[in-house]
């Protein structure tokens, strides 16, 4: 339930604020993840954003800031999550949403529905002004849609998707990769905005790739970001890649030539590698690299250690183009256990830099009631004023 308010006139020659709710493809046990993304926004200091979908074909599981709220530091945002609905309360004091940009995105369970079968995300949305007394403001929206499609024997579903974007059209190209050599494949779509901040992130097990991110130039629309695992060697490559294979996979973004420095800038693939698999090999942890085939030859890029845990080491890359890859990594020499060498993953020196944001993090505080969340928000703004 969203409370019934009047509202302000903002201005006869500004445009009115949109918010647009992404769409994707799915079939049954698929994840995907769906952006809710704002235009034309202009001095707003809170809002409430509730998705109303067909619980028989969609169960929300998590919701995670976008790229707009990452960059307000002070942003108290909540959300809550019940069968067929999510809600989500944000409040920016003392900062304000101006223009476009990624607000949230919200990872959805396919969880029945035959092929061709889809569930509206029904859009309702209140916000109000960054002013003293706070002023509601009308804002538009853009239902999203999500079609559930049937696995094909690779494992992946193979959907594109549509709706959300303002110049470009959504899909991704193709790999060329023989169907028989693609263990699982995941898909994820983002909208692109000039100087928009994207992080892609995946989660199905068997996926190596835990986030791919760059910067966008141009207003792209809605482009997929693509990750294919593979058996073996890429089947498009005419060599192997040298030292020891952890994994090969493909990684594709937008369509064919899109990814390149005109539309992106610095873009980064984040992975991890399992330390079970560094001891039993006797692999030198920090020389492991990601390896980018391109130009006939295998390039190793800068990768860098950037965490680890019992089960894990993660790495950043820095790559110049999407194509086929492969995780590799360096024997140590002599036996493992043997003298001076340890069957332990070996850490690499890591080079500070701006963390990229993963799937773990966020600043919302899921928990708060349904009808209550943007209150609250909205008090803890008057309190944060007062004490000024």
């Amino acid at each position: 339930m969203l409370l019934s308010l009047g509202f302000c006139q903002i201005g006869l020659a500004a445009e009115t604020p949109t918010v647009r709710i992404g769409s994707a493809e799915g079939s049954v046990s698929d994840t995907v993840d769906i952006s809710i993304n704002i235009v034309n926004a202009s001095v707003i200091g809170a809002m409430d954003i509730g998705l109303t979908y067909d619980a028989s074909i969609l169960k929300a599981t998590n919701v995670v800031n976008g790229a707009m709220i990452e960059s307000l530091p002070d942003a108290l945002w909540s959300y809550n999550i019940i069968s067929g609905k999510t809600n989500i309360s944000l409040a920016t004091y003392p900062d304000a949403i101006n223009n476009d940009g990624e607000l949230f995105i919200v990872t959805f369970d396919v969880v029945g529905g035959n092929a061709g079968d889809n569930s509206t995300l029904v859009t309702e949305v209140e916000a109000y002004t960054m002013n003293a007394s706070p002023q509601p403001v009308l804002v538009d929206t853009e239902d999203g849609v999500v079609v559930v499609t049937v696995k094909r024997s690779d494992g992946s579903s193979g959907g594109s998707s549509s709706g959300s974007g303002s110049s470009g059209s959504v899909g991704v190209g193709s790999s060329g990769e023989a169907s028989g050599n693609i263990q699982m494949s995941e898909t994820k779509i983002k909208t692109v905005y000039k100087d928009s901040k994207l992080i892609y992130n995946f989660y199905s097990n068997g996926n190596i790739v835990q986030f791919i991110t760059f910067t966008g130039l141009t207003n792209s629309g809605e482009i997929a970001a693509k990750v294919e695992m593979l058996k073996k060697t890429s089947t498009t490559v005419d060599r192997a890649p040298p030292d020891t294979v952890y994994k090969n996979l493909n990684v594709l973004l937008g369509p064919t030539d899109w990814a390149t420095s005109s539309n992106i800038a610095d873009p980064i693939i984040g992975f991890k590698v399992e330390t079970t698999w560094i001891s039993e090999n006797n692999i030198d942890g920090s020389t492991i690299k990601l390896n980018r085939y391109n130009g006939g030859k295998w390039n190793p890029l800068i990768t860098t250690q950037t965490s680890q845990d019992a089960d894990y080491l993660y790495f950043e890359s820095e790559t110049t183009g999407f194509s086929p890859f492969a995780v590799t990594g360096k024997k140590l020499e002599g036996e493992p256990g043997g003298e001076g060498i340890t069957a332990e993953p070996t850490v690499a020196a890591t080079v500070e830099k701006t963390p990229v944001p993963t799937p773990t993090e966020k600043k919302g505080m899921p928990g708060f009631g349904l009808f209550a969340g943007l209150s609250v928000l909205l008090i803890a703004v008057q309190l944060l004023r007062k004490n000024k």
